[in-house]
């Protein structure tokens, strides 16, 4: 995985802070997070950008699944799909979501 520069974990600090109130979710280090025992997301910095990998968890996908940081609708979109797929590792959510 690519390090991020101090400049990207600084640009990153507002989607960071709203990504710990997601319930269930946990920083580690300041680009990588999990929920319970669970690599859920870690970002990547790219000469294209900054871009999040988000745990995949419907039963029929492994892996992640790239999602760019850049525009706030790109964010909301990372936010919720986090939420989300947390929530079925919590046994909150219905139905497999990705």
């Amino acid at each position: 995985m690519a390090r991020l520069s101090a400049q990207a974990v600084a640009h990153l600090q507002p989607l960071r802070a709203e990504l710990t109130a997601v319930p269930g979710l946990t920083r580690i280090k300041p680009a990588i997070f999990y929920c319970r025992r669970t690599p859920m997301l870690h970002f990547h910095e790219t000469p294209q950008g900054i871009f999040a990998d988000v745990k995949c968890v419907a039963k029929a996908r492994s892996g992640f699944d790239r999602m760019d940081t850049a525009a706030a609708a790109d964010r909301k979109k990372l936010v919720a799909q986090v939420t989300a797929r947390c929530a079925v590792l919590l046994g909150n959510g219905t139905g497999n979501r990705s």
